[in-house]
Formats: C-alpha cells, sequence, structure tokens
C-alpha cells in the first residue's frame, strides 16, 4: 500500500518521501498543531465504546509544533498518518500487515492510546530518532486498533518509520502489545510487509545480486529490479534506485530527487491486475523536509505540489482540506503552491 524513502545520499539534506496508497481518495487535511496543546488517546466516543473511564486514557501536552497530514473528520474520527514537527522529526504511519497490538487490558493495564493517535503522540513529543527509539524501549501506554475514519470499516494495523534532520533512520512495529524497535540510519526504506527483519533478508539478497559491499558476487547485475505493485516489490525497487542514484548538487535539487524516487514507486490510479473490488492506488505522496523546514503534499489528481512551512510561527490549531471522498460533488479547489493563507483556525481534533 504505503512506501516511504528517506533519501540521505546527499548528507546535509535528508528529506523523507511517502507514497500514500489507499483504495480512493479520502478526507484529508494539512494541520497545524502548536506546542502546548492537550491531547488525549481516544475520543469520547471511542472512549464509551470500550467503556473506559477517562483515568484509563493515555494523555499528553504538546512539546512541539508540528505539520501533520489528517485523515478523517469529526463524524468517522481523525488520524494523523504523516507529519513533521519543527525540531525535524518526521512521522510516517504505514499499514502494517503483520501487526497486532494485542488484547486490551482495563482498568488496571496500562492507559491506553489508539492506532489513530500514535504518530501525533510522536510528533507532540520527541525531538529526534535517538529520543524516540529509547522512549519506546519502556512504553507507559498499551496500543489499541480502531476503525480508519474513511467509512471502510477496515482496522487501523499500523508501524511508524520515523527519521530526523540528521538523517538518522528507525523503524516500529508492534507484536501482541509489545513495541519492537529497530534504529538504523542505513535503513531508508520501509513498506507495508513483509516484517523488518525479512526486509532485511531482502535487502541482502539484492545486494549480492547487485554486487554491492560486503556481498561478493563476481557476476553482478546492475539492471534486474522488480516492477510490480507488491509492497516487496516496491520495497526492492526503491532500494534499487536510491542505491545507485548519485548525490544532488543542492538543496532544491535534493527535494526534486527524492520526489522522482517515490514516482518509481507510485501505483497508477485505479491499476488492478487481478480485476478485483478495490484494489490501491497512489492517492498522494508527501515529502518532509525537516532542513528547509517545509511539508510537502502532492495530489495525484493534481501533480503539482502544494506545501506548508514552519516560516511563521504555528500558535494555533489551523486546517486547509486537500482532499475529500467525493471531489466533484463537493467542488474542492485544487491545492497548489504555499497554503498558507488558506488555513483557518479549528478546534484541537485529538482533545474530545
Amino acid at each position: 500500500m504505503c512506501t516511504r524513502i528517506l533519501n540521505t545520499i546527499h548528507p546535509d539534506f535528508p528529506v523523507a518521501s511517502r507514497n500514500m496508497d489507499w483504495f480512493w481518495p479520502v478526507n484529508a487535511a494539512l494541520f497545524t498543531f502548536p506546542e502546548g496543546e492537550r491531547r488525549n488517546g481516544l475520543s469520547e466516543a471511542a472512549r464509551a465504546h470500550f467503556e473506559l473511564e477517562q483515568c484509563d486514557v493515555f494523555s499528553w501536552v504538546s512539546k512541539y509544533a508540528s505539520i501533520a497530514s489528517v485523515m478523517g473528520d469529526e463524524n468517522t474520527d481523525y488520524s494523523t498518518i504523516d507529519g513533521m514537527n519543527e525540531p525535524g522529526l518526521v512521522v510516517n504511519a504505514l499499514y502494517d500487515s503483520d501487526s497486532s497490538y494485542g488484547e486490551l487490558k482495563y482498568p488496571k493495564g496500562k492507559p491506553v492510546l489508539s492506532a489513530l493517535r500514535w504518530a501525533q503522540f510522536v510528533l507532540d513529543s520527541f525531538a529526534t530518532v535517538e529520543q524516540t527509539t529509547a522512549y519506546f524501549r519502556t512504553v507507559p501506554f498499551q496500543l489499541i486498533s480502531q476503525p480508519v475514519p474513511d467509512h471502510s470499516a477496515m482496522q487501523a494495523a499500523l508501524h511508524l518509520a520515523i527519521s530526523d534532520r540528521h538523517g538518522d533512520s528507525a523503524v516500529i512495529e508492534v507484536r501482541q502489545g509489545v513495541f519492537h524497535v529497530h534504529h538504523n540510519s542505513a535503513d531508508r526504506i520501509v513498506t507495508n510487509q513483509p516484517d523488518y527483519h525479512t526486509q532485511q533478508t531482502l535487502t541482502q539478497y539484492w545486494q549480492y545480486q547487485w554486487g554491492i559491499p560486503p556481498a561478493n558476487n563476481p557476476h553482478p547485475i546492475r539492471y534486474a529490479v522488480p516492477g510490480g505493485n507488491s509492497s516487496t516489490q516496491r520495497f526492492e525497487r526503491a532500494s534499487y534506485y536510491l542505491m545507485f542514484s548519485k548525490p544532488a548538487t543542492s538543496h532544491q535539487a535534493v527535494i526534486a530527487q527524492t520526489r522522482s524516487l517515490a514516482a518509481t514507486c507510485a501505483v497508477p490510479m485505479h491499476f488492478n491486475p487481478e480485476g478485483s473490488d478495490r484494489a490501491s492506488y497512489t492517492i498522494w505522496t508527501n515529502l518532509s523536509d525537516p532542513v528547509g523546514q517545509r511539508y510537502y503534499f502532492i495530489d495525484t489528481e493534481t501533480i503539482a505540489p502544494a506545501w506548508l512551512s514552519f516560516s511563521q510561527a504555528i500558535s494555533q490549531c489551523r486546517k486547509v482540506t486537500v482532499q475529500q471522498e467525493s471531489p466533484a460533488a463537493t467542488g474542492l479547489e485544487i491545492r497548489i503552491g504555499d497554503l498558507q493563507d488558506l488555513l483557518v483556525p479549528c478546534a484541537n481534533p485529538y482533545l474530545g
């Protein structure tokens, strides 16, 4: 479904890209979140559904301002699925076929945090990958799943890819409620499956095929790369193009290079080789530039980029709608360029 590529070829300008693959357009907005806001780990409706007291719900106060792609609305709940905070931490929440959050334990268990709000907690709380991975080795909350806020009733099953302005990288998986932290700046590609260790095996296999050290293949095949749309093939293809790309010569060129790397793993609109009732395709691409402090959103139907930045202080929660489930019916204007002037004040979506 989704592909994350962290471009650190030019060490001074790490840029993260993420293709958001889904079955259809969704209600989505770019939000600006200030520091100092209180957040709750569950909406009031979800708390009632799980029959929890307020004291059973994990809560926190944001330490850092952030810009995030948020899916959903007041009727379906909200979920941060991608974003960057002011210190330059980037969080990409990707579907993880192998995730399992374990059985909900209450009232004596750890306080509860919804998977829908997990990425926002990380954006609110940490400045670097090092800080994030240290925290998730002893976690004071339990993660629970909720339906994806798109009327599909699919359960949110996620893992997080994290990077920062120093080019560091990590992946956090959840298995039976236990957080598994994989911290390695060399791991720049993340897809939905297989699990982290299997992806490492795939990396070793392809590095041997391509003759990349420490492999010792006397007859490397430099032009062998899968071309399909499965998560495994996208992982291998992203690794291939990243492996054999040279450093771009400027900051702006790095951003363009990262966008083109993401394009190699995008799934074309309405691509459906099995003729199934639904098939995911790339509905948008995010680019996070922590050095330039600019966050991009590129809708597949628009092609041209839109963006927000930290050039102006974020003092309140504001949003701008960037995609809707039925854009033709609602008449949503095409969003291109700097969206700062289109932001409107809004309520904190993660308070209630």
